[in-house]
């Protein structure tokens, strides 16, 4: 599963995981796509993104789920949590993700390259490439990925990296 938490906008790009998701669907892939977050625009850009998924015949592939109150839950059936935004002074759902043993794969902007150690603890591609995200999503080493769980060991070693000083939030609750 890969998820995107964040509002639907411009700015943070939810188009960029459709796209490349709907590539590796048609690719024979086979992932489920989880995605969190308000939509400030009345709704047109979600409805932009669920009409590209229906047109595409992979609307039991896309999960649009809104803003969410609880996310633990959610982020810990996540393999990887992208951020594709073209800013952020800060963002903490990689701290989040990280908590959870997600591992993440993100666009280089604000202080991200500071907590995600590429090929360490996650991905981090150039802001403004597409073609580098989508590159790196199917990287043999990490695409195989969901199924034989590297991007899963790259969660675990985010969790416990001293980027955020050994864990990067307290303990969340068990959600058995």
């Amino acid at each position: 599963t890969i998820g995107f938490v964040g509002s639907f906008s411009e700015r943070k790009r939810p188009d960029w995981l459709i796209r490349a998701g709907l590539a590796l669907l048609r690719e024979g892939f086979d992932l489920q796509f989880v995605l969190c977050g308000e939509d400030y625009s009345n709704g047109l850009i979600k409805a932009r993104l669920e009409r590209l998924v229906t047109e595409a015949g992979s609307s039991n592939r896309f999960y649009f789920l809104g803003y969410q109150q609880l996310m633990a839950p959610i982020m810990k059936a996540m393999d990887v949590l992208v951020l594709l935004s073209t800013s952020e002074a800060f963002a903490r759902v990689i701290l989040e993700a990280m908590a959870c043993e997600v591992a993440v794969l993100a666009t280089n902007v604000g202080g991200v390259s500071e907590v995600v150690l590429h090929g360490k603890t996650g991905m981090v591609v150039a802001p403004d490439d597409f073609d580098e995200f989508q590159k790196t999503l199917r990287m043999p080493r990490y695409t195989i990925l969901i199924s034989s769980g590297p991007w899963r060991t790259l969660g675990r070693l985010a969790e416990a990296s001293p980027s955020c000083g050994g864990t990067c939030l307290p303990t969340l609750p068990s959600q058995s």
